[in-house]
């Protein structure tokens, strides 16, 4: 029985509420008692109910009324109300008003017992669910954006965080891949830690010891045991980033893990269950490492059950002005400086700027913007000479006429597809939106090489 469920009983009949309480606490329930509504809702204030079981007639406030105003104080406290068999009419209207069930006189105890723990779970689920609400809230104002990009990362974030099936999360280094892991891991539920390891940051002789662990006595300079990734990841998650760098042997062995959920440290006789959460992300085409036989094509499809594409900022342009302002803020409160934002020179250059480097680039110009500052705006003095340098192409120009303007464009938009998808011609033509056939037909128009 879980005590910290709290009980309170309003019933006229001294009686029926004694025996009922009696009856609660022996079951292990915290039970408080009231005749009437008035005295019941003075008690809901300091004692804070889990559930109130109420008798629907009672003199100058019924139980309908009663759970009107126990709603508008505390609408997360569910009710019972008990009626007499002939008032079950009036105990479905009392529902609609709130109750969670009815119950009919002679009450049968077993019967009530069940009703009880059922309205505390529906209590604790909507509870949890408002908390899990709230840590997306506080998490996903960390990714910022009001893109239709970013905006869908955001939904498949919030839909999946519950769940606690494989996430893989791709996108180019710097677009932000770990802020989306923390928000999965926080909006989770899950109680354990989040424990990060970066595959290609570790030897590969290390990496099977750091992830499984190993008994005292595994290996050469195994003077203690050491506890795994794994296990230390518990009931939490485990993020697992440049999986793409994982070696082929090691793969199989996560593979197991991810089907047996079981581990089995280096020098260990036995396997043990774990219960955590895996999330990987890459910034490598793994389709191409599948075909050249780097990655496991099995692996792939265990880690992507839900996969989310983080898009570089190139793509998102409308974020740059607001993750400027936002870091500029943050910048501005670190360093001390009484910096309001950016002239509209220094916000277009930065807008202007297709960063490689993505987030984590822009992030280092406005650090940098903020600390040789001296004013409350920062100009485009200083902005680095990448970003001032950038100019509109005056190759598109209605001087020359539209033919060569649309020419111009279209020109330069194909070099940005190239540029954007590795100069591989299929990618490109995808997102042109034409055939492979007219790219390569206006390759060798435009002179490309």
């Amino acid at each position: 029985m879980i005590t910290e469920s709290k009980i309170l009983i309003v019933d006229d009949e001294k009686t029926q509420r004694d025996a009922l309480a009696q009856l609660l606490e022996m079951d292990g329930y915290a039970v408080k008692t009231a005749s009437n509504g008035a005295a019941a809702l003075n008690i809901i204030d300091r004692f804070m109910p889990s559930v109130v079981i109420t008798d629907f007639k009672m003199p100058n406030m019924s139980g309908s009324q009663l759970i009107s105003a126990i709603k508008k104080k505390n609408p997360l406290i569910e009710a019972i109300v008990v009626t007499a068999y002939g008032n079950i009419d009036i105990a479905v209207d009392a529902m609609k008003k709130g109750a969670y069930d009815f119950i009919t006189k002679p009450i049968d105890f077993e019967h009530l017992s069940i009703l009880i723990k059922k309205a505390s779970e529906k209590r604790m689920i909507t509870i949890e669910n408002i908390q899990l609400k709230q840590q997306l809230s506080s998490v996903s104002h960390k990714i910022i954006g009001e893109s239709d990009s970013i905006k869908k990362v955001l939904s498949v974030v919030k839909r999946v965080a519950g769940t606690d099936v494989p996430v893989m999360i791709t996108g180019e280094s710097g677009t932000g891949k770990e802020l989306v892991v923390d928000a999965l891991h926080k909006s989770s539920g899950r109680k354990g830690n989040l424990i990060k390891i970066n595959a290609a940051a570790i030897p590969i002789d290390l990496l099977e010891s750091e992830l499984f662990g190993y008994e005292k006595g595994a290996f050469t300079g195994a003077e203690s045991s050491k506890v795994g990734k794994f296990d230390l990841a518990s009931k939490g998650t485990l993020f697992l980033d440049e999986i793409g760098d994982m070696p082929y042997n090691l793969q199989s062995k996560l593979l197991r893990v991810l089907q047996e959920k079981m581990v089995m440290p280096i020098g260990a006789s036995s396997e043990h269950p774990i219960d955590v959460r895996i999330i990987a992300a890459t910034n490598q085409n793994l389709d191409k490492r599948i075909s050249t036989g780097a990655f496991r094509n099995d692996l792939y499809y265990r880690l992507s059950v839900i996969k989310i594409d983080v898009p570089p900022l190139r793509e998102r342009k409308e974020d740059i002005p607001i993750l400027a302002e936002e870091f500029c803020r943050e910048f501005a409160r670190r360093y001390n400086k009484n910096i309001k934002g950016f002239t509209q020179e220094a916000l277009q250059a930065l807008t202007n700027y297709d960063y490689p480097g993505n987030i984590r680039e822009l992030r280092n110009y406005v650090e940098r913007a903020v600390i040789l500052s001296h004013s409350s705006l920062i100009d485009v003095s200083l902005m680095p000479s990448e970003l001032k340098n950038i100019q509109p192409d005056a190759s598109i120009s209605i001087d020359n006429g539209l033919e060569a303007a649309v020419e111009a464009l279209e020109r330069d938009l194909i070099k940005n597809a190239l540029e954007t998808t590795g100069m591989v011609q299929t990618r490109a033509a995808q997102k042109l939106k034409i055939s492979e056939r007219v790219l390569r037909y206006k390759l060798a128009k435009y002179g490309f090489k």
